[in-house]
């Protein structure tokens, strides 16, 4: 769990999001518990992490299905995890990018 708790520091930092990274880690604790919900992704979504549109974008369906795919439960833990790490791991590419482009973080 160390590794998810870094990873939501680091990548809410780099967004410059304000959101508080132990909340969100309570979530990601709570849907290892009882799944995915509702909550758990607007909590996300307003943190500047968009679950449903990398659920949707990964398999390849629209994001209302991916909607259906939360109500129903389908969305497990590890489909959380995989999609905070695909995020974090997008940001902090386009952030080396940047740095290699214009020298700045």
């Amino acid at each position: 769990m160390e590794i998810i708790k870094i990873l939501l520091i680091e990548t809410i930092r780099i967004i410059g999001a304000t959101a508080d990274s132990d909340y969100l880690l309570h979530l990601v604790n709570e849907a290892k518990r009882s799944g995915v919900t509702h909550d758990t992704i607007r909590a996300f979504a307003c943190a500047g992490i968009p679950l449903l549109r990398i659920f949707s974008n990964v398999l390849r369906i629209e994001p209302s299905q991916a909607v259906s795919f939360v109500e129903s439960g389908k969305f497990t833990y590890d489909d959380l995890i995989c999609a905070i790490s695909i995020f974090a791991q997008d940001i902090k590419r386009e952030q080396q990018l940047r740095q290699l482009r214009y020298g700045t973080k």
